[in-house]
């Protein structure tokens, strides 16, 4: 059911069957490594603040398939889904594909359907694996994302990050602005990489908003200052403080005198200097906000139709518009966009990222991180959060992951690591994953091998005990049980 097969053609050929779905409405796609589905929701909580109704469709889910699709915030009725399941079946019968359609290409051909029959005003669609040949990137997009690049699913995509970088580039298309997380944070080969990601952008002649992590070192504005782009843009989250909720101020540059302006960037640089909150935990979600934060803003023209009844003033995003520079723009024309913003990104929450919440005075976290880019914000989490105390870990991870990767990032951190199994053939068993992981783990933290979920579950509750802190990631297919466990537990 889970197998993979590269190639578009079976959900063209499904979706013309269909109508044509994906066409129907406009959509913003979100391509990465890291961080997809939490820049998914943090779009549609701003847009959705700003008075458009969205469909969200993310991969995977941690319980239930309905959570795959929100449609108006909420999870898509099951009815619903079963309907457009349906439908897609009966096209797939018809053609004679049923033996060739992959399990992802039918929930994606039915969300697609489902959004573009609700009334909603845009779809926000996270990629699944990879770009170029992922069932979403039959979208045309009016705006991309791509929020990290980091080594996963090598087996598939590549096995170095520039090889995954041109799989995630496949996404963008041509004179389609193009926001551009942190993929460069110092590393030859990340440098490749993003220079991959930014070549594309140039070739298909994208506007390009670039995240710049380090902006006061200079490094990006000289490499993207030599590309021969539309225009572009360089943000950065400033002054991040993660013990004010979350708090940061949005800085943004431009180049003195771009080839050929591209207009809704003014609604962007409106934005610089201001200061937003999210919801969030861990930093990685701040650099995450910013590319979520870039995409609505720069997706408000193309949105002109919704924006301009809004607040039942017809002309004033026409205004806002032909008057890049705000010197004669009233702060009540923009100012509900900003607004927007604002709430948008603190009300969102979501469950399996750095989630934490307390149990019979245990301080329990869940995260559903299963690479070394993720672990390396979970043990960033750790020190700025618990700096002087160690953590009891419940582990277990899919076979195509880098378990003694993944603990080489955190192990400093561990007092005990409970390994477990997730019960699936897809899954490392205890015994396999002890010999890979006993050399990355240098501070010799205590190894318990417990292969049944509850079983392991209910011994590392008992090792974390009164005041500690617990840990349990290396997958999202356990959460479910996991905290249905631990509430059982209160």
């Amino acid at each position: 059911m889970f197998r993979m097969r590269p190639g578009l053609g079976r959900i063209r050929r499904i979706l013309k069957e269909l109508g044509g779905p994906q066409t129907k409405k406009p959509s913003i796609l979100i391509g990465g490594t890291n961080g997809k589905g939490s820049t998914c929701y943090m779009c549609g909580s701003i847009l959705q603040e700003a008075g458009l109704e969205c469909c969200i469709y993310t991969s995977p889910h941690l319980e239930r398939l309905t959570e795959r699709l929100l449609v108006r915030g909420k999870e898509v009725d099951p009815g619903l889904l079963e309907r457009g399941l349906e439908r897609v079946f009966e096209v797939i019968d018809r053609a004679g594909d049923l033996d060739r359609s992959t399990y992802f290409e039918v929930l994606t051909a039915a969300s697609f359907l489902i959004s573009a029959e609700e009334g909603t005003d845009v779809l926000i669609s996270e990629v699944g694996l990879g770009g170029k040949y992922d069932a979403t990137n039959v979208l045309e997009p009016i705006a991309v994302g791509i929020t990290s690049v980091s080594l996963d699913h090598q087996n598939v995509l590549g096995d170095d990050v520039v090889e995954i970088a041109l799989q995630k580039a496949g996404i963008i298309k041509p004179v389609t602005p193009v926001v551009v997380g942190p993929v460069w944070r110092g590393d030859r080969e990340e440098l490749r990489a993003l220079k991959a990601v930014l070549d594309s952008c140039m070739e298909n002649g994208c506007p390009v908003v670039l995240v710049d992590p380090e902006p006061t070192e200079k490094k990006l504005d000289y490499l993207i200052s030599g590309m021969d782009l539309p225009d572009w843009r360089l943000v950065s989250p400033r002054e991040v403080d993660v013990e004010k909720g979350q708090c940061f101020k949005f800085d943004v540059s431009s180049p003195e005198d771009p080839p050929s302006p591209y207009r809704p960037f003014s609604v962007l640089d409106m934005s610089a200097g201001r200061s937003f909150n999210i919801g969030l935990n861990g930093v990685h979600q701040i650099y995450n906000s910013a590319v979520a934060l870039s995409l609505c803003l720069i997706s408000y023209p193309s949105l002109n139709d919704h924006l301009r009844t809004i607040k039942g003033d017809r002309g004033a995003f026409s205004r806002l518009m032909s008057d890049p520079a705000g010197s004669q723009v009233a702060e009540r024309d923009w100012g509900h966009l900003f607004g927007a913003a604002h709430g948008g990104l603190m009300k969102v929450t979501m469950r399996a990222r750095l989630e934490e919440f307390e149990v019979d005075g245990r301080r329990i976290l869940l995260d559903s991180s299963h690479n070394i880019e993720a672990a390396d914000s979970l043990n960033d989490h750790l020190m700025r959060t618990y700096p002087d105390e160690k953590v009891d870990l419940l582990f277990t991870m899919m076979r195509d992951k880098d378990p003694a990767g993944y603990l080489s990032r955190v192990g400093g951190r561990l007092r005990s690591i409970t390994l477990t199994d997730m019960g699936s053939e897809r899954g490392f068993s205890p015994s396999e994953m002890l010999p890979l992981i006993v050399p990355a783990l240098r501070s010799g933290p205590d190894i318990h091998i417990r292969p049944h979920l509850e079983d392991a579950t209910l011994h590392w509750f008992h090792l974390i005990g009164k005041g500690g802190i617990g840990v349990s990631s290396g997958t999202s297919y356990t959460y479910g049980r996991v905290k249905e466990l631990l509430t059982m537990s209160e």
